[in-house]
């Protein structure tokens, strides 16, 4: 993104809980410090890793790095009746 962008020394702790570089009274930005614990934790659980690169005042680059399997041959899955009429992207 090209954002507000964080500290170096921020950025160590980026992914801890409830971990924000500034309150929301200084940066004007709200939230819990849990989104990006949230998304290294699910990251984790697929077995892959997510990195940062930031520089204050110019944003921040995220990078997830997944193995995935390749499908060789064409699967088709029937409707989910729970999603019927609703616009979602299932991965």
């Amino acid at each position: 993104d090209n954002g507000i962008g964080m500290s170096k020394d921020f950025q160590a702790h980026v992914f801890d809980s409830f971990s924000r570089e500034q309150t929301a009274t200084r940066s004007g930005i709200q939230g819990t410090g849990l989104g990006m614990a949230i998304s290294k934790n699910i990251v984790d659980m697929m077995g892959g890793t997510i990195a940062v690169k930031s520089e204050q005042g110019k944003g921040s680059e995220f990078t997830v790095t997944l193995d995935c399997k390749v499908c060789t041959e064409s699967v088709k899955y029937p409707p989910i009746p729970g999603l019927k009429g609703t616009r979602a992207l299932v991965v």
